[in-house]
């Protein structure tokens, strides 16, 4: 996969952070989503990848490109922003 050299994503906390593909294919994969399906939400991602974009922005990318492609390989990958949105006490 080809990416734009040196895009800085805003990450939760505010910190800068250059955009990495391999962070991005290891939060798919963690999800158990397939090689295929992880290679075509890069080049979605990638094609829409810019400056200044925020993590939640690039999830939400993700997240709408798997839930037209397979339901159920969007709601693993949702599930840990599900829990992240519960906060520390867990509710």
């Amino acid at each position: 996969m080809t990416t734009k050299p040196k895009i800085k994503i805003i990450k939760a906390n505010g910190e800068e952070e250059l955009y990495s593909p391999e962070k991005f294919r290891s939060s798919l994969e963690k999800a158990d989503i397939s090689k295929k399906l992880i290679d075509a939400a890069q080049k979605e991602v990638e094609e829409k990848l810019h400056e200044g974009m925020t993590t939640n922005e690039l999830y939400d990318i993700a997240h709408k490109f798997l839930e037209n492609k397979n339901t159920s390989s969007a709601a693993r990958y949702s599930l840990k922003k599900s829990i992240m949105q519960l906060g520390p006490a867990g509710y």
